[in-house]
């Protein structure tokens, strides 16, 4: 049975809705029942008497109501429901503190698609700093990176502040997002501007996003764009469009001299990385306009596949290059048959083609080269195979065809010198190298950034362990950004105890230098591993080992770990063991020495290395005499 208080909250319903504010008395009074509410267990009563209310889906103050509720009972999905409403009021009042203080409800646990709605509309207001403005967007961006409105108005606040990289890399991506979308006549007018501002900056990004916008327009509409811009593409982007970035546009142009001009402009931008773009373009009719352009785009893709000027190997008669090609017939140059006709068909069976600029075709054409650049070390040898092999490789793969081409060369001799040559080497993408994995890179300077980090398997804690070590061993500056992602699984991994003890040590180890744990939850996670039977031997990195010994430093089974230490295949760990004892244990450490000693079989290995020790110094503090060291030598043996 409803309370008096609560019939007269309800009473007032009848009154006409006051506009939505968190200021509002009728905020605070909703607020203060729903805590008494939940404070006296009467919620479930109080729902059901809501209802009961014709108005609770229409006024913001009865949605208020619900969504406290609601979330004292943890149904979220509902309370959400109510607070989308709530907050679609505010904004409609221009109530954006309110907004504000209802937005965390769609932010947390996780990020609701909706809180993009709100964050624009808070990042809208004209008294908000352009850098409050720009961290809104970036928030709802990162709820929503796909729409290109959030990345327009991105840019505008970015411009306004200066940062003009970040201004250009969010205008570039909203037209490509607008193109993507099918949206054409909603980047008109930023076409001009990316050609004059943007082109010099990023060129293939630009012309990409030019040919797309032709693919979509009729001709007339592109053609000024199109014209304007190839110039400077033709000197910024070449070789870095492709034949399907222009092949959409290609029924869009007309069979005419001035069109077909332009259009086999950009497709010399495209070929530019070919032996003879020349002859690619007079074998595909593309500047002919007698020759149908759909005739043109069905022979290109043949050309391509083995151009003119292109290397080739066959079975039989070895290494030769392509002269000419039409798409439906080639001419081959081979030692022994200058001149040979083939239809592509056959030629697509039969033969092989090879980069110019590959290992296979240096190591055919001039060995001794070949052999030179290996001896020496150079990063050439490694490109040239990355390149026979389509650009990305692991070791294992690599393996195979450089013993290929030099048969009998000590490879591993190679990649021990050229190792830190690769680094310098702005062809090669070494980001992903600690997992043996190796890419060509782009050869630009800027594209030099950008690590990837470590895939981690939740489930597979030693393998990613691995991956971690190698990876901070070739990428030390990029612990930081590696610790955000992965620090909350190596923490997880040191407590779970289906782990062997060395594994959730490692663990434990970059847990505790990430501070996923603070002091005393690394000392309760290392008691555990010790009481598991964890020495320090158990880690490999000294680093490691050092590392649990000053975590131990102070717990209740430190003692238990430094005899541990002090049986340790390691001088250095032996070493600060025992001075590591004497300062715990001070005038008992003589009397516990003696003691371990003297059972040498309820620790044999421990006996040995302090029977070794102190009989090679027997003046060292805590040394037993001779005849006990002698006697448990001889009970050791």
């Amino acid at each position: 049975m409803m309370d008096a208080e609560f019939r007269r909250y309800l009473a007032a319903v009848k009154a006409e809705e006051p506009p939505a504010s968190t200021t509002s008395p009728r905020w605070t009074e909703t607020e203060a029942l729903a805590q008494r509410l939940i404070a006296e267990n009467k919620v479930e009563g109080a729902l059901k008497a809501l209802e009961q209310e014709p108005a609770r889906k229409k006024r913001w103050d009865l949605l208020l109501l619900t969504a406290l509720l609601r979330e004292a009972l943890d149904d979220h999905t509902l309370a959400l429901e109510a607070y989308e409403i709530i907050a679609d009021k505010l904004m409609a009042a221009g109530d954006r503190a309110g907004v504000r203080a209802v937005l965390p409800k769609f932010l947390e646990p996780e990020p609701e698609s909706v809180a993009v709605r709100f964050l624009h509309f808070l990042a809208r207001g004209d008294d908000v700093p352009d850098d409050e403005r720009a961290g809104l967007l970036r928030d709802a961006i990162a709820i929503r990176p796909a729409d290109p409105e959030l990345h327009a108005d991105l840019s505008a606040v970015l411009e306004r502040l200066r940062d003009e990289s970040g201004a250009r890399e969010h205008r570039l991506h909203s037209v490509e997002l607008q193109l993507e979308l099918g949206r054409p006549e909603r980047v008109a007018d930023e076409l001009l501007r990316l050609i004059e501002e943007d082109l010099e900056h990023a060129p293939p990004r630009v012309g990409r996003a030019l040919l797309r916008f032709a693919s979509l327009v009729p001709w007339p509409e592109s053609e000024t764009f199109l014209d304007l811009a190839l110039p400077e593409l033709a000197k910024r982007a070449a070789g870095e469009l492709t034949w399907e970035d222009l092949a959409p546009v290609a029924p869009r142009v007309p069979a005419k001299p001035a069109p077909r001009a332009l259009f086999s402009g950009y497709l010399r931008v495209a070929l530019a990385r070919e032996p003879d773009p020349d002859a690619i373009l007079d074998g595909s009719g593309a500047g002919d306009p007698a020759a149908p352009i759909d005739a043109v785009a069905s022979r290109l893709p043949k050309i391509l596949a083995l151009p003119p000027g292109a290397h080739v190997a066959h079975t039989t008669w070895g290494l030769g290059r392509v002269t000419g090609s039409d798409g439906e017939n080639l001419t081959l140059d081979f030692p022994a048959r200058a001149g040979h006709k083939m239809s592509f068909a056959m030629a697509s069976k039969s033969l092989d083609r090879l980069p110019g600029d590959g290992l296979r075709v240096l190591a055919i054409e001039d060995p001794a080269k070949l052999r030179e650049l290996a001896q020496a070390g150079a990063p050439e040898v490694l490109v040239r195979a990355l390149r026979d092999i389509g650009g990305t490789a692991t070791a294992a793969q690599l393996k195979p065809r450089l013993d290929a081409a030099l048969p009998g060369f000590e490879w591993g001799t190679y990649w021990k010198q050229a190792k830190e040559r690769f680094k310098e080497d702005r062809r090669l993408d070494l980001s992903e190298a600690y997992r043996q994995i190796y890419r060509l890179g782009t050869g630009r300077a800027e594209a030099a950034s950008g690590v990837a980090l470590p895939q981690l398997k939740p489930r597979a804690a030693s393998e990613g362990l691995g991956l971690i070590r190698r990876f901070l061993k070739d990428h030390a500056e990029e612990e930081p950004r590696l610790k955000e992602i992965a620090g909350p699984l190596v923490r997880r991994w040191a407590g779970e105890e289906s782990l062997d003890p060395a594994t959730r040590a490692q663990a434990l180890c970059h847990a505790a230098s990430w501070g996923a744990f603070d002091a005393a939850g690394a000392r309760e996670v290392l008691g555990a591993l010790i009481r598991a039977g964890l020495s320090p031997d158990d880690l490999t990195l000294g680093l490691n080992q050092d590392q649990l010994l000053d975590l131990a430093a102070g717990s209740p089974r430190e003692e238990e770990f430094l005899w541990r230490a002090a049986e340790s295949r390691l001088p250095r760990l032996r070493e600060r063991a025992r001075t590591r004892l004497r300062e715990v244990l001070g005038d008992r450490y003589p009397r516990a020495i003696e003691s371990r000693i003297q059972r040498p079989l309820e620790a044999p290995g421990l006996a040995a290395r302090l029977i070794e020790h102190f009989a090679g110094k027997p003046g060292d503090t805590g040394a037993p005499p001779l005849g006990t060291l002698a006697l448990a030598a001889i009970r050791l043996l």
